[in-house]
């Protein structure tokens, strides 16, 4: 009788396990409140920086708007719109003349990661939004420019899986830039990638390869598509194995510490640059959609 007046407990709802659960749980839900809130960020771009504690951050965020909604092919219109607010802000930023690099609102020791970091953010977005190449001399200097920050110890601590992701991730930007010589110098650092170990091995390897040409392009697109056939899936570093607070070891993850759809970004451009072997002016919706749950048609 009384359990007639137990407390209905509440239905566990499972999280998404694909893009397009993604969508339907998740984006279709916040649809209203993110076109509602465009109008306000659209406009408030020179405010918004002048507040931001961390520019590349504030950036970033509005990028990895754009790219769900590439990863789950849904509202082109919002994709662009997000990625207009990301191309903004970066601009806004990029002046050397903006207040903030002078008054120490972001600080000193910090300012060579922002102002690089956005430059590479502005490259992609910039050529992503136009649908045009990317402009392979910025991701040139502002690699090198990262590198340095990386390895110097006044500002960073190397024994940290960020400063290591962000190392790895200049090299990524250097082969998309197509310096591999530069790109196989700065992977040959004597340094320890514990945090990265996997991907670090893999792109090693993978410059070797493309200096070498010593394997077939089907060969080569069995050796890229072993981690990005991980990472292109929705679940992609969610589950617990990827969270040492648990007690899970890393070390044989594909594992990177930085945004995700960042990572997918840039490998999708790595792999059609050099799988595909395709251009990418004209072609970034075909480059964006290798990420998702479908199989890659070529």
């Amino acid at each position: 009788m009384f359990g007639l007046f137990k407390k209905k407990q509440p239905q566990k709802i499972e999280p998404p396990q694909n893009w397009q659960q993604a969508y339907d749980r998740r984006i279709k839900r916040d649809l209203e409140y993110m076109k509602k809130s465009l109008v306000e960020k659209q406009s408030n771009y020179i405010e918004d920086m002048m507040s931001s504690r961390k520019p590349d951050m504030n950036i970033t965020n509005y990028i990895m708007d754009a790219l769900t909604f590439a990863f789950t092919r849904h509202h082109f219109d919002l994709q662009q719109a997000y990625l207009e607010c990301a191309i903004r802000r970066a601009e806004l930023v990029l002046d050397r003349q903006h207040p903030n690099w002078h008054n120490q609102h972001w600080p000193q020791d910090l300012q060579p990661l922002y102002y690089s970091s956005i430059a590479i953010l502005h490259a992609y977005s910039t050529a992503w939004y136009h649908n045009k190449e990317i402009d392979t001399a910025v991701l040139n200097q502002h690699s090198k420019i990262l590198f340095e920050y990386c390895l110097n110890p006044d500002y960073t601590e190397w024994d940290d899986d960020y400063n290591q992701s962000w190392y790895l991730i200049a090299v990524w930007d250097l082969v998309i830039a197509g310096d591999l010589d530069t790109a196989a110098q700065a992977i040959a650092v004597k340094k320890r990638f514990k945090w990265v170990k996997r991907f670090y091995e893999w792109t090693k390897a993978l410059i070797d390869h493309l200096q070498q040409q010593d394997l077939s392009q089907d060969e080569l697109k069995t050796f890229f598509d072993e981690p990005f056939d991980v990472i292109k899936g929705y679940r992609w570093m969610l589950d617990d194995k990827y969270d040492y607070k648990k007690g899970y070891d890393r070390a044989d993850l594909w594992f990177v510490s930085t945004d995700m759809d960042l990572i997918r970004l840039r490998l999708a451009v790595l792999r059609w640059k050099y799988i595909e072997q395709k251009e990418v002016e004209d072609n970034w919706t075909q480059v964006l959609q290798q990420i998702g749950d479908d199989e890659i048609v070529p």
